[in-house]
């Protein structure tokens, strides 16, 4: 080959790199209006006549931005455009190609209690707009994020209280404990139907269900009484037997194949007088978890389904006591700070009444009554139907990672 070819040949060869050098020190003046980022680079690639290899899921389809440039290079051009959008870009073979920033990342972790009471809580949620990730606090009030280094605004969220907005910058492994305070105003709430895609699946399964206290205390049962147990049973898939007494029998399982636990203990009798009533009481449950099926394997020994009750750790920082009195039972709860701010201690005890009203119509005066002889009580019959427990718990904060629980049921 003679000497003219080759220099034809690598004349085409660098031509690429010719025409991209005098593309950056060319300026350009034009204008993108309401554009994704994908759009933008389209529109730049147009302007320009620059080839630009990127993926469109490196950025969001929704954002959409103005962008105005007057007498900037390509380069100056590609900057504003790919500002905040943790990519690079490079050029290979003549083109510019877009890729992936990796940044290095790290933890993000900690604790969310009430600002009021300082117990901690339970499914919170902790997200990231910019990054469209987000967790949920664990059954003990903590969570863990993993992020890549940057500056983030993270929502902090969780039912019955205010929403709190944290700006974070985020160099290292960093421990978050935050306080949100109850909602004392509920604003307007307007429901839209919208279709939704299920993305992943949650925590706690398809068949997962979380109650609190105020889903199912504006269901009063049998005799005007609150009841965990009772409630659940109003869910699908879900019944207690004849005459709403046996227990809690899910899809079709038995009574003994649920695992019943309470703040992770489990407890293999959970009824009283024939399960008209739970031995949870309605004054100390903070959370019920409800596992009908797909449930983790950390929950061993049950074969039909989970029920996972966690109580009140007590108020941290001032005294509150409260009673109430039903048709069926009475009830009380005092709860407050052993040492303010680092431990608390928490009574509930409950008995029904309903022995002493049933007293007068033993068996022995409703016989005498049909034989027609007189009301002196000889039989030694009395009814018996009655209950009574007793809850305690204490916390102690051993550190500002550790605390101790103590918990005392008697019934």
């Amino acid at each position: 080959m003679s000497i003219k070819y080759w220099i034809l040949f690598f004349s085409f060869s660098l031509l690429p790199f010719f025409s991209l050098a005098q593309s950056k020190g060319a300026v350009y003046t034009f204008s993108i209006t309401q554009s994704s980022i994908t759009d933008a680079l389209r529109q730049v690639e147009k302007e320009t006549g620059t080839n630009i290899a990127f993926s469109p899921r490196f950025f969001n389809p929704t954002q959409k931005q103005d962008f105005q440039f007057k007498q900037k290079t390509i380069s100056e051009i590609l900057d504003v455009v790919l500002e905040d959008q943790m990519v690079k870009y490079s050029v290979i073979s003549g083109q510019i190609v877009i890729s992936r920033l990796i940044k290095p990342t790290f933890s993000l972790y900690g604790y969310l209690t009430d600002g009021q009471s300082g117990e901690r809580l339970l499914y919170a949620n902790i997200w990231c707009p910019k990054l469209s990730i987000g967790t949920t606090t664990n059954e003990h009030g903590y969570f863990s994020l993993t992020l890549p280094e940057g500056k983030y605004m993270l929502e902090l969220s969780h039912t019955g209280f205010q929403t709190e907005k944290l700006e974070l910058d985020f160099t290292k492994n960093t421990r978050l404990n935050i306080q949100l305070n109850p909602i004392i105003t509920l604003a307007e709430v307007v429901v839209t139907p919208e279709k939704q895609i299920l993305k992943s699946i949650p925590p706690g399964g398809l068949s997962g269900l979380q109650m609190r206290t105020d889903d199912y205390a504006a269901n009063p049962d049998f005799g005007g009484e609150t009841d965990v147990l009772r409630a659940c049973s109003l869910l699908p898939g879900i019944h207690s037997g004849d005459n709403g007494m046996g227990g809690l029998h899910v899809r079709g399982g038995d009574t003994d194949q649920n695992l019943v636990l309470l703040d992770g203990v489990p407890v293999y009798n959970s009824g009283h007088i024939f399960h008209l009533f739970s031995i949870f009481n309605n004054e100390i449950v903070q959370n019920t978890r409800v596992l009908k099926g797909g449930f983790p394997s950390r929950y061993g020994g049950c074969i039909s389904s989970v029920m996972d009750v966690r109580t009140r750790d007590g108020n941290l920082n001032k005294w509150h006591a409260t009673a109430g009195l039903g048709l069926m039972s009475a009830n009380a709860t005092v709860e407050g700070p052993l040492k303010k701010g680092e431990s608390s201690i928490l009574l509930s005890t409950r008995r029904t009444h309903l022995d002493y009203l049933l007293q007068p119509y033993t068996l022995g005066t409703c016989s005498r009554l049909l034989n027609g002889s007189s009301f002196q009580d000889t039989s030694g019959l009395t009814a018996n139907s009655q209950f009574f427990d007793i809850n305690t718990k204490i916390r102690l904060k051993l550190g500002t990672n550790d605390q101790l629980f103590t918990s005392f049921l008697f019934w």
